[in-house]
């Protein structure tokens, strides 16, 4: 075995260490940071990804029958889906990092399990 054994790396980091790992692990799981998170990580159905910082971010509204609506300086982003509030919420406590929409399939199970699911993300840039 080489290098220090596995447990002396989580002695020997500090706690501001430790807890960047661990944010970082359950952003990479949820999507969901439990500290702040600098940007929102957004996969496009078109395959493409945007990651639009918080810092730009000028107003989140959340309509049950429309969806979340992030209004940027740049662009703004539509969210729609079933049960959404916790993103919503996510959102406004900058801890959402990452957002993806579901598939057909997984929209159809992730409706059983009683979470959010996102039907579809659209950005439009604010020039247009």
């Amino acid at each position: 075995m080489s290098g220090e054994p596995f447990l002396d790396q989580y002695f020997n980091e500090s706690p501001l260490e430790r807890r960047s790992r661990d944010d970082a692990s359950t952003a990479k799981r949820s999507g969901v940071a439990e500290g702040y998170v600098a940007a929102i990580d957004l996969h496009l159905a078109d395959g493409s990804r945007v990651a639009l910082p918080y810092a730009t971010l000028l107003r989140t509204t959340f309509d049950s029958s429309k969806g979340v609506t992030l209004e940027y300086s740049t662009d703004t982003v539509t969210i729609t889906g079933y049960r959404l509030e916790s993103i919503y919420k996510a959102i406004a406590h900058h801890r959402l990092a990452e957002l993806k929409a579901a598939g057909e399939t997984e929209a159809m199970f992730s409706k059983k399990d009683g979470g959010p699911v996102v039907t579809a993300i659209r950005r439009r840039p604010a020039d247009e």
